[in-house]
């Protein structure tokens, strides 16, 4: 345990004790908070410990199952000591925690942030603090949020504090009145207590006594007179007439009221005031009313700070994610009794990755700020916006509505965020893509409408952003189909069934081979070979696309060793880099380590990249990969040329080896003017800017002949084979094949010297 002045413990277990709180039952003020500190840091456990003599005793906990640990391993004695927020980063490598039981046993703790919890700013009762089993780094504004949540939890500490006291005061004042004269028992109030005064009320002739205090808590000077209208003009309306209605009940009823309004003193300050009172009887009949009067400002403004903290963003001003799937719930059940619709709209905002990239954080920052506001104009009063996270908005729309007034509404969201920003002398835009779905057309719950704008936000940013589109049976669809390609990756990953099958790519003047392009395949259960087609959608996923270039890239070193160890050179093997392998910093690094650490030349491989590479949110990043790549001596070429939109601008801006015809080109020679005329320009500026030319696709004589006689280099196609096994390329390869590659599927391959 962390050594303490003796005198300083003394008082500070003394006042833990004095505030009543250990032991009690979970409040839901206090859980929330725990909420709110683990989601802002992403962690799994969350506490507010309160740090007894020999124990630290939890008060509310999230992710944890016990109620507290000996004092000798608490990581929150340290907090309580420095009287400061403490950051321990890796518990595993501080001296201080690194053969705590907390961390070398089963509960595993690496991280811990904590704030100091304190009723006076000297005596440190316990802490706040979020725990994970990961080491972390938080940020500067988490361990801020952290100190605010801590602020919010010392209020309601006091609130607790002031309420113990409170209940034994209300307890003595109903004891005293049945114990002595009605004057005698309002005198008797515990007056001792700040911000708590006792009153009555003369049923029959509405005379008003008041108590010093009470005097006070209205600030009234002393002597002045009040009647009851008197004091119920302290409360504003509607509040007025709350208390008023209340009173009046309670005499109707002979029963006890108790209420809570706001309060103007007399010196015009707001307060928050919590009256409560009973009727005493005489012969039957409500003769007056004895009751407490309680300033509690103080605990309604922590309430108030800790909903704020658990339902806003703090950023946009807008409500957050939790307080949107809440009112989202309660929308949908009215309109269900009512039989009415509810338009959800997602709003994404494109490239505001760039404006952070470019521009700064603070730049972003001001960009959602003034989205959220326009929002909120757009909305109006009826309708409901929320920032759900990063650059992502929700609106929802609950009146009569049809598909027009949804597309109304969604293109005037459009023309708001296209509206330019100002901030400092830039001028920023940004667009948006936005999803829409429609309850209870599309959906029948909160989840289920989000889901599905979610789906027609998907299609509408995967088919290029910037438009507008609503949820339908086809997207829905399109997502099953997805989810089961997902999970055909998936399962075959983890059997290690996506394999590489080798296309051989030849010489047009001789038809001699001089490598391959890897394309991948999955090997089913049942012995059939799946190609790209059956699983397509899980190249648009960023974690499936990048498991299978990861064992693409695994199979194609996996043969080269192979061939290499019985005398077998393949030539130069191509295989389809990923988009988001590109958004890696470490893609080209780990790349070439990987050929280096097997002994294999760079010069054997060549990363095969498409357009959609460069369309990212960071072209820079992709520039400099593939120069580290070419720099190494691995070959770059640029697939699928003349599909994209800016092909041009990419062979002058990056290291482009080799360019790739696309098949749907090759495919029309002779067909159509325009494809013979286009795959004749590709040849002569592939040639003009030095780089070899392949063409994909060639299925026929016909078009081997044509791209012979424009003298583009070489290619690939099904008129000479397609995709085959690494066993057969094995065969293929042996020492006897022939020296010439022939039409239709012969078996014998020639590899170029």
């Amino acid at each position: 345990m962390v050594q303490r002045s003796i005198v300083e413990e003394t008082r500070r277990i003394a006042a833990l004790q004095d505030l009543q709180i250990i032991g009690t039952a979970p409040t839901a003020a206090f859980d929330a908070i725990v909420e709110v500190a683990a989601t802002i840091f992403g962690c799994a456990t969350s506490v507010i410990s309160l740090m007894a003599e020999d124990r630290q005793w939890f008060k509310a906990k999230c992710g944890i199952d016990f109620d507290g640990t000996s004092r000798s391993i608490a990581f929150c004695d340290y907090t309580i000591k420095e009287n400061a927020p403490l950051v321990v980063h890796d518990a595993s490598k501080d001296l201080r925690f690194k053969d705590n039981p907390l961390v070398t046993g089963d509960n595993h703790i690496r991280f811990y942030a904590g704030v100091p919890l304190s009723l006076d700013g000297e005596l440190c009762l316990g802490a706040l603090c979020v725990i994970d089993k990961d080491p972390r780094e938080p940020s500067e504004q988490q361990i801020q949020q952290l100190v605010r949540l801590g602020r919010a939890v010392e209020g309601l500490l006091l609130a607790h504090r002031h309420l113990v006291t409170s209940q034994a005061a209300t307890a003595e004042a109903h004891r005293q009145s049945r114990e002595a004269s009605r004057r005698e028992a309002l005198l008797t109030q515990v007056e001792r207590m700040a911000a708590i005064g006792a009153w009555r009320i003369d049923i029959a002739t509405n005379a008003v006594i008041w108590s010093d205090q009470i005097r006070i808590l209205h600030e009234l000077e002393d002597g002045e007179t009040v009647t009851l209208e008197d004091g119920l003009k302290f409360y504003p309306e509607p509040d007025r007439t709350r208390v008023r209605h209340a009173v009046e009940e309670a005499v109707k009823l002979g029963s006890a009221f108790a209420v809570e309004a706001n309060f103007i003193t007399a010196r015009g300050r707001k307060r928050r005031i919590r009256c409560s009172g009973d009727v005493e009887m005489e012969n039957g009949v409500p003769a007056h009313i004895i009751g407490i009067f309680q300033d509690i400002t103080e605990r309604h403004d922590a309430e108030r700070t800790l909903w704020h903290s658990a339902h806003v963003d703090h950023l946009s001003g807008l409500a957050n994610r939790h307080w949107f799937q809440k009112d989202l719930a309660e929308r949908l059940t009215k309109a269900r009794h009512e039989s009415q619709k509810v338009g959800l709209l997602l709003i994404d905002l494109d490239s505001f990755k760039e404006v952070n990239d470019t521009l700064g954080h603070q730049a972003g920052d001001e960009v959602i700020a003034r989205i959220a506001k326009r929002l909120q104009l757009v909305a109006g009063e009826s309708s409901f916006v929320a920032r759900l996270g990063g650059d992502e908005f929700a609106l929802v729309l609950e009146r009569p509505i049809a598909t027009d007034d949804l597309r109304t509404l969604a293109e005037e969201v459009m023309s708001q965020v296209k509206s330019p920003i100002r901030f400092q002398s830039e001028a920023i835009h940004v667009s948006a893509s936005i999803g829409i779905a429609c309850f209870p057309d599309d959906a029948n719950t909160p989840d289920q409408l989000l889901r599905c704008a979610d789906m027609a936000l998907y299609k509408i940013k995967r088919s290029g952003r910037g438009s507008i589109g609503f949820f339908g049976p086809e997207i829905a669809t399109i997502f099953d189909t997805r989810r089961m390609a997902l999970e055909k990756v998936r399962s075959a990953a983890a059997a290690n069934r996506i394999v590489p099958y080798y296309q051989p790519k030849f010489r047009l003047d001789d038809l001699s081979v001089y490598g391959f392009e890897a394309l991948a395949r999955i090997e089913n259960e049942d012995g059939t070979i799946s190609g790209p087609s059956d699983f397509w959608p899980a190249f648009a996923d960023p974690t499936s696309s990048k498991t299978i270039t990861r064992h693409i890239l695994d199979g194609i070193v996996s043969d080269i060793l192979r061939w290499r160890a019985m005398g077998i050179d393949p030539g130069t093997i191509s295989f389809n880099a990923c988009e988001y392998s590109f958004q890696d910093p470490d893609f080209a690094s780990s790349l070439i380590r990987k050929i280096d650490g097997m002994k294999i030349p760079r010069s054997s491989f060549e990363v095969e990249v498409t357009e959609t590479v460069f369309w990212g949110d960071d072209p820079k990043l992709v520039g400099r990969l593939l120069t580290e790549l070419r720099e190494a001596g691995v070959h770059v070429s640029l697939d699928d040329f003349g599909t994209g939109y800016a092909s041009l601008t990419h062979l002058r801006d990056f290291p482009i080896d080799t360019l790739k015809i696309d098949q749907s080109f090759v495919a029309g020679l002779g067909k159509k003017l325009q494809n013979t005329a286009i795959v004749n320009a590709i040849v002569e500026l592939g040639h003009t800017l030095g780089m070899k030319v392949v063409a994909e696709g060639i299925e026929t004589e016909d078009q081997l002949e044509f791209l012979r006689s424009i003298q583009c280099d070489s290619g690939q196609g099904f008129f000479v084979s397609g995709a085959l096994a690494a066993d057969r390329i094995t065969d293929m390869l042996q020492p006897d094949a022939d020296r010439k590659l022939k039409p239709a599927n012969e078996t014998k391959i020639t590899l170029a010297p």
